[in-house]
């Protein structure tokens, strides 16, 4: 029986062995063909129970062990390779026999790669469609990323719609979801080719999109009117002001005013506007202007300008990049240095561009004159004074240059600023204030000018200002240029000629000249330069360059243009990486300058070494001799000849995560009475509080008591581009219009909610220096915080200082926007600046207070109320005899919609104002109050009478003036009116001008469509 028992188990034993063996070895985790991004992989599964086990990946043997009682065995945590792998499980038997398993799965690698899904490649410039966008992240193995990854996308032209992962960041963050991103871009009105950047650990893809002219079906709309008059006049004329507005008799005026646009001749784009009462004057670019009538509208509006222009005419016919016009515009020549012409004008242009070519036309009948102005920024927002105030409104043209403090013909950056969001201007005054503190030096040292270009208004006849610039490209590498400007003058005319000429070396590197010549009044004069850029695959970098202006060359509208004239400047800079991390450089150059009876001459031969110390640091050193013949600054009326080698070193290291610290020396290894840089010893720290925002904070001793010190923010975010969505109050005040009303552009952004601006600086003896800019002495601090959170409320406050040897100056901005609830909202403003006199007796003070409000309601449409009161002041005791002026105005508009067939409109201002000068005090006091009411007696049928009361206190003078008036549609888009006026003045302080006299009137409306003309086809 046992001999059976022995044969059943054998048996038994030889069955199981032979189920186990044709189980094998089972992989449950991970499934076959399995993609993950993680680099640490389990691999589960199950096989006889007490066997061996080994875990290869890619047949190379990892990790071994034995499988558990319960037929499981684990390998946990297993390092795995990016892409493709294979793991292996081998089971040895006890009989030596082996079983294998085999898995295969994909690691996902990093971002190698960025695919990019784009219907068309091209958009229309409407400033509403939207391009839909999608993006996939690629591994080297081409595999998409599922997750785990932001991608920074930033678009010229054209804006991002979508949510922002990380606002402070700079760019539109984007982050990957289920292996996509998604977002759409949106067309702004510029046309022309543009393109799409988006990047993501350290890869990125340029993806080209064409804006292309817009189909826009044809709509036009205009107005007509006339209206006849019979007026007696019982004062004599001499006793009028305007005389020609109160003639006895008969008279009649009319005005026509329309506006057409949309595609025409299937591909073109036409805009017209005319309007015979809009006369030439002085002012450009007609816009709304924020902060005045009414600094907030209520109805969360945004006004857009198809056809700026000061003529009664516009017309611009446009496709794709070319276009003519006629109206406002800017001649926009700024290629070049020498022959740069960037002025605004009313007249004609013609603009002609695709691939290869692009050339400009223009041409204009103007007395006014060019005048271009560079002023140093001060560390402070303002006030900047101009040396003119006849500025043509509209024309000023601000942008923000730093130059290098050893060669002042190189900028450095160039940002353009817009007006009402980054400044405001006052014409009459001509000043500058910014929304925030401009510096006088970039962190590096380097000066900053505020440059300003405006059209000043003169006594002179009308001149015909023409003139025309192109530019070709040749052999795909080689583009030239010219430049024509004609100025008509008395006794002789002003002519700006230029060329130029560019040549692009593929993997060596680049050449370029340009020269231009001026004639006029004085003597002509000519401007020429030449500059290379050699760098054969990279391997080194040669720049040499030469230039020549004459001091007799004249172009107003040059940057630079006043400080670079005889001068004469040439020499080379040379940089090499040997090994990575190892740059070795060395620069040659030469400044001669001779203006009037003035001339400097500085030479300068440098070498440096700098070596990085792995990723947290690097150490630079640096050996110059330099040589200054020219200007004592502490002497001016002395020669000074001077010779120094300077022996500099810097060292930078990160001394905490976000922490950097860096520390730099001069020392002259030469003595001489005066040096051309004095020894100076310089330490300074940077926090980066986030991937776009560093603090910064620097100390500079410099010897003789000299030092320089300067505490402020740094931001990667482009701070010329205004956005304003978060300051919009939604259905109740307009996001636009209140930025630039309160808005100060803060980018340090504490909180999500709270946003912060500092800067301090402080300059001494920086005035006395030799071969590098010169700085003034003062004192400069600012502080400002903007407050956004998400309920209905918004707050900014701004306070600076400044002191300098002549005077000392304050300021403090405030501002706030509230909803109260719907449709009511508030806004107020105020500004508050003055200028203390350090050398002489006196100050200068000014303050502008406002507070307005809105109520519009989206729920009712009967009632809608908007008001304002402001308080000016100017007081001005640093001239004889002392100015002090200060103004009250209030004002109210209501519309009141009693029934459906009753409107009523009420107006009210008043005005309370006290001038003195020269002891001498001026009161004046005045209320003006309108009242309008209009009943439609039928749907083509009204009768509407007006009341206007003006009462001044000082003279107990009340003026009323009334009228009657009875209009009737008696042909389709066609009124006839025939009123009565009872009384009637003008007043041109409170409200509008109003131009009336007593006597019968008979007005006739038309209203004008496409359709009336049958060019409704055009659709």
């Amino acid at each position: 029986m046992r001999r059976y028992v022995d044969i059943f188990l054998a048996l038994f034993g030889l069955m199981m062995l032979s189920a186990l063996s044709s189980a094998q070895v089972v992989i449950q985790t991970p499934k076959e063909g399995e993609i993950s991004p993680f680099r640490n992989q389990a691999i589960i599964g199950q096989a006889p129970a007490f066997m061996p086990v080994t875990l290869e990946i890619d047949d190379v043997p990892v990790d071994s062990g034995k499988v558990m009682p319960n037929g499981v065995f684990e390998f946990l945590g297993v390092p795995t390779h990016e892409g493709p792998a294979k793991f292996t499980v081998t089971v040895r038997f006890y009989n030596g026999q082996l079983f294998k398993a085999e898995r295969h799965m994909h690691i996902i690698g990093s971002p190698d790669s960025i695919d990019v899904a784009m219907p068309g490649g091209e958009i229309p410039g409407d400033g509403s469609t939207v391009l839909p966008i999608s993006v996939m992240l690629l591994d080297r193995w081409h595999v998409r990323i599922p997750g785990g990854y932001f991608v920074t996308v930033t678009a010229d032209s054209l804006e991002i719609q979508g949510e922002d992962a990380d606002s402070a960041a700079p760019g539109f963050q984007a982050r990957l979801i289920d292996g996509k991103i998604a977002f759409g871009l949106t067309s702004t009105r510029y046309v022309g080719p543009t393109s799409v950047l988006l990047s993501t650990n350290g890869i990125s893809v340029r993806i080209p999109v064409a804006v292309r002219t817009p189909h826009i079906p044809f709509m036009m709309v205009a107005s007509a009117d006339a209206t006849g008059k019979r007026a007696d006049v019982t004062r004599p004329e001499q006793q009028l002001s305007h005389p020609e507005d109160f003639e006895s008799g008969y008279s009649a005026r009319g005005r026509l005013a329309g506006f057409a646009r949309g595609t025409v001749f299937d591909d073109y784009l036409m805009t017209l506007s005319v309007d015979t009462e809009r006369k030439i004057e002085d002012q450009i670019y007609r816009d709304l202007d924020p902060n005045s009538l009414y600094s907030m509208y209520g109805d969360n509006s945004i006004v857009t300008y198809e056809a700026q222009s000061t003529s009664p005419v516009f017309a611009r016919v446009e496709r794709d990049r070319s276009y003519l016009l006629y109206g406002d515009y800017n001649t926009l020549v700024t290629r070049n240095e020498f022959a740069g012409y960037n002025r605004s004008f009313t007249g004609g242009k013609l603009h002609a561009e695709n691939g290869h070519y692009s050339v400009d036309l223009f041409g204009s009948v103007t007395n006014r004159k060019v005048v271009q102005e560079e002023i140093r920024a001060q560390g402070i927002s303002g006030y900047y004074y101009l040396r003119q105030n006849n500025l043509v409104t509209g024309s000023e043209k601000v942008r923000i240059e730093v130059r290098d403090r050893f060669h002042s013909e190189i900028v450095i950056s160039r940002k353009e600023k817009s007006r009402y969001s980054d400044y405001d201007v006052d014409y009459p005054q001509g000043t500058l204030y910014f929304k925030q503190p401009v510096p006088s030096l970039d962190p590096q040292n380097n000066p900053v000018y505020i440059v300003v270009s405006y059209e000043a208004t003169t006594s002179s006849a009308n001149n015909v200002v023409a003139g025309g610039a192109g530019e070709v490209t040749l052999f795909k590498n080689i583009t030239v240029g010219g430049t024509a400007v004609v100025e008509q003058r008395s006794p002789k005319n002003y002519v700006l000629t230029g060329g130029n000429i560019r040549w692009q070396l593929e993997n060596l590197g680049s050449l370029q000249g340009e020269g231009a010549r001026s004639y006029g009044i004085g003597a002509n004069g000519g401007a020429w330069k030449v500059e290379a850029e050699i760098a054969p695959e990279k391997l080194f970098r040669l720049s040499p360059y030469y230039r020549k202006v004459d001091e007799t060359f004249t172009n107003a509208t040059q940057s630079g243009s006043g400080r670079e004239r005889g001068t004469t400047k040439y020499g080379a800079s040379f940089e090499v990486e040997p090994i990575t991390g190892t740059k070795v450089g060395g620069e040659y150059y030469e400044q001669h300058q001779a203006l009037a009876s003035v001339s400097t001459d500085v030479k300068s031969l440098s070498g440096s070494v700098e070596q990085a110390i792995g990723k947290t640091g690097d150490v630079a050193a640096r050996i110059e001799d330099v040589t200054y013949a020219g200007l004592n600054p502490e002497a001016p009326s002395q020669d000074l000849n001077t010779h120094s080698t300077i022996l500099s070193g810097t060292t930078r290291a990160t001394v905490v995560d976000g922490l950097r610290g860096s520390a730099g020396f001069e020392q002259n290894l030469r003595k001489a009475e005066k040096q051309a840089r004095p020894n100076s010893l310089t330490i300074g720290l940077e926090y980066q509080v986030s991937s776009a925002i560093t603090l910064y904070g620097q100390q500079k001793f410099l010897e003789d008591q000299g030092r320089l010190t300067t505490v402020g923010v740094t931001t990667k975010v482009d701070d010329a581009t205004s956005v304003y969505g978060r300051y919009e109050l939604g259905g109740s005040i307009a996001g636009e219009r209140n930025a630039a009303t309160i808005g100060l552009k803060n980018m340090w952004r504490i909180t999500k909610a709270l946003t912060a601006n500092i800067l301090f600086e402080k300059t001494k003896d920086l005035s006395k220096n030799l071969v590098e800019a010169r700085t003034p002495d003062h004192d400069a601090a600012s502080l400002s915080l903007e407050y956004f959170p998400t309920f209905p409320l918004r707050a900014t406050a701004k306070g600076e200082y400044f002191k300098a040897v002549t005077n000392v100056r304050r300021g403090i901005d405030v501002g706030a926007s509230f909803a109260l609830f719907d449709g009511l909202s508030l806004l107020g403003k105020g500004t508050y600046f003055i200028d203390d006199a350090r050398q002489t007796s006196g100050s200068l003070k000014q303050s502008d207070m406002m507070l307005g409000l809105a109520y519009r309601p989206a729920s009712v449409n009967w009632l809608n109320v908007i008001g304002k009161v402001q308080f000016k002041s100017h007081a001005n005791s640093t001239v004889t005899p002392g100015v002090d002026y200060r103004a009250t105005i209030a004002s109210m508009h209501t519309y009141l919609e009693v029934i459906p067939a009753l409107e009523l409109g009420i107006k009210y201002a008043m005005k309370n104002s006290r001038d003195i000068y020269d002891d001498m005090s001026t009161t004046m006091m005045s209320h003006f109050l309108l009242l309008r009411p209009q009943y439609d007696l039928a749907p083509e049928w009204n009768v509407a009478g007006e009341c206007r009361a003006l009462y001044q206190h000082a003279a107990k003078n009340l003026k009323l003036g009334y009228s009657v008036e009875t209009g009737f549609v008696f042909i389709k888009n066609t009124m006839l009116s025939m009123g009565y006026n009872f009384q009637a003045y003008r007043e041109r302080d409170l409200v509008e001008n109003v131009y009336a006299v007593a006597g019968p009137y008979v007005t006739v409306r038309l209203k004008l469509t496409e359709e009336l003309f049958g060019l409704d086809e055009l659709r």
